[in-house]
């Protein structure tokens, strides 16, 4: 693979991992098959993981044989994961863009009134929502749903552990719910240093 020579400096390093992908590429492909729908993503999938390996090279150089396998096998079931997730995301969104609303019942001049009247007061109803909380719980929840980032990225942005990070998602969700439900937040005021 060409990313060996691109990525690896170390000619031992190179010869190493290209050792380690010729042994386990047959494997690591039929693991991506499990989860790609089709050969283009699976090479993806593989490409990714690979990339992954050679990042951490001074790790896997010393895992034994039984080990290393094993170490492999788990990379590339997690990288198909969150390509999957990731495509996912994708499609979603273009479907919402690409969506045929022809025979949908806003149709109607008067639906689409209807509808924009609503989606402005739902609009109205999340904004206020939104602006009760700290600007901490805010970015969080942003980028957890909105840029959809992992518990590990979101620990290293926020400079604490992933379990500190799981436990500031919860209570942040606990309050937007208590919100949304109109229980409010003891006249909680908006801070822009705020913590969760």
């Amino acid at each position: 693979m060409l990313i060996f020579a691109t990525m690896i400096n170390d000619v031992d390093d190179r010869a190493f991992m290209q050792e380690v992908y010729q042994q386990n590429e047959r494997l690591m492909y039929a693991i991506a098959l499990k989860y790609a729908s089709n050969t283009q993503d699976c090479e993806d999938i593989v490409h990714d993981t690979v990339e992954k390996l050679c990042k951490n090279i001074a790790k896997i150089k010393g895992l034994p044989n039984s080990a290393l396998r094993a170490y492999v096998v788990y990379a590339v079931r997690n990288t198909a994961i969150n390509f999957r997730k990731h495509q996912s995301t994708i499609n979603r969104h273009i479907q919402q863009l690409s969506g045929d609303d022809s025979n949908s019942e806003y149709d109607q001049p008067e639906s689409i009134i209807e509808r924009i009247e609503d989606l402005q007061e739902k609009r109205t109803s999340l904004t206020k929502l939104w602006m009760q909380l700290t600007d901490a719980e805010q970015e969080l929840l942003y980028r957890k749903y909105v840029l959809e980032q992992t518990t590990e990225e979101l620990a290293g942005i926020f400079q604490c552990s992933r379990d500190s990070i799981r436990m500031r998602l919860s209570r942040a969700r606990r309050k937007s719910l208590r919100l949304m439900k109109g229980e409010g937040t003891n006249d909680e005021t908006r801070t822009t240093a705020g913590k969760l």
